[in-house]
């Protein structure tokens, strides 16, 4: 009876350390969480149900690769095509609309401490894209306003830990607009800090494509020509 007893104890002790180890992760923050599934993926590669759950986590925060490669392994192909979207310059999404309509829908959005990537980004993107309009339309005075609302945006985007092509795409908008309103201030040396953030942002991106490239030459050329205008 005791052999019996300790066979039943071993068999149980067997199932409960069967399971992902997923459960104990869903009170943490989601930074720590991710980096959790990270870990517990690397010592489960097999383990669907980790995968998936990486991939979920990694999508809310906006790390595309981990979730692109979580995705891949779980087949979750609506998943991978999302993070497809944050690494391919020519699907990154431009906002239609006025001006007017895109900063009204930005302001409509409520952020939380734990809103995923895809609402930071959305919204930042629409401020970008109002501030832009504006600030070709002549407003300024509007322009500086999407900046402003999109300055603590822009600064929880580049706090993460890998973040994505498409965030440091929209951290770029944010910089060539607000050192284009600099540079039309004629506030060379303010503006040149905010192009030369692109320069270091795309010289050091690996690997580099045409859109990166680009991006570098563009503020290469617009931090010369701030440079320009310093001299005495």
């Amino acid at each position: 009876m005791r052999a019996a007893f300790v066979l039943a104890f071993l068999v149980l002790l067997a199932g409960c350390g069967s399971g992902s180890g997923t459960e104990d992760l869903q009170g943490l923050p989601r930074p720590q969480r991710l980096q959790q599934l990270k870990k517990l993926a690397a010592q489960n590669p097999g383990s669907k149900e980790v995968q998936q759950q990486l991939g979920d986590t990694a999508l809310e925060e906006g790390d595309a690769k981990a979730a692109l490669a979580a995705f891949e392994k779980t087949g979750d192909a609506k998943g991978a095509a999302v993070a497809k979207l944050w690494t391919d310059p020519a699907q990154f999404p431009t906002p239609q609309g006025s001006p007017q309509e895109l900063y009204a829908a930005a302001m409509a959005t409520q952020l939380a401490v734990d809103s995923p990537f895809s609402v930071r980004s959305n919204m930042l993107n629409q401020l970008n894209r109002a501030g832009r309009l504006f600030f070709d339309a002549g407003n300024l005075e509007a322009a500086g306003a999407c900046v402003q609302r999109a300055k603590p945006i822009v600064a929880v985007l580049l706090q993460l830990p890998e973040p994505s092509l498409y965030a440091m795409h929209l951290a770029a908008e944010y910089d060539n607009l607000y050192g284009d309103m600099l540079f039309k201030n004629r506030h060379w040396g303010n503006a040149r800090e905010f192009f030369q953030n692109n320069v270091m942002r795309f010289r050091s991106w690996d690997p580099p494509n045409e859109y990166t490239k680009g991006r570098l030459e563009e503020a290469r050329r617009k931090v010369a020509e701030c440079e320009k205008r310093m001299l005495p």
